[in-house]
């Protein structure tokens, strides 16, 4: 009987991990093998976030977290990494589909698979450059956090982190041999 109330209690708690994801817990850098490519990079300094908006097909699930903080943790990963155009416009803009994320309700561990869309597009001309669907796991352990709507938000965390890591990864390796465009007045 303790142990429904308590799945009980942590069911009703589980939604509540939404309300206190923080932006700063997704900010990522590039992976190590991609670091060297930032300042040879067409996207260095000169990029921003554009859309970040959620899937609406049906069966998908995006509730843990909003589209609001998942920008933010973009804008500042872009500032880590030094991607962000901070002292001019941007050239490139990274759009963004939120598709779905696959959690557990219950479980000693929580493993959160995010599933994103991105898209850079050349401001000047509205092409895109780089399209590419990312999909990354993360677990919380139940040893990092008691409480299952606290690992759901870590788990959570993670996982959008993690996401966003294997973007500026990817985007970093493909746009490696592309120039930089040249700013018209």
């Amino acid at each position: 009987m303790r142990l429904l109330h308590l799945l009980t209690i942590t069911a009703l708690l589980l939604p509540l991990a939404a309300c206190s994801s923080r932006p700063e817990a997704m900010v990522a850098s590039a992976p190590a093998d991609a670091r060297g490519l930032v300042h040879s990079s067409p996207l260095f300094l000169s990029t921003s976030v554009g859309t970040v908006t959620t899937a609406t097909e049906k069966g998908k699930s995006w509730e843990f977290v909003s589209e609001g903080l998942f920008r933010e943790g973009l804008q500042q990963s872009l500032g880590a990494t030094g991607l962000l155009a901070t002292d001019r416009a941007p050239t490139y803009i990274v759009d963004v589909v939120l598709i779905d994320t696959d959690q557990p309700i219950f479980g000693t561990d929580f493993k959160v698979t995010s599933t994103i869309d991105y898209t850079i597009r050349d401001k000047r001309t509205d092409s895109p450059i780089f399209k590419e669907r990312v999909v990354a796991p993360f677990t919380a352990k139940f040893s990092e956090a008691f409480l299952g709507a606290e690992r759901a938000r870590v788990a959570n965390e993670g996982s959008m982190r993690a996401n966003i890591e294997k973007f500026l990864g990817a985007a970093l390796k493909a746009l490696k041999d592309v120039k930089a465009a040249t700013p018209t007045s």
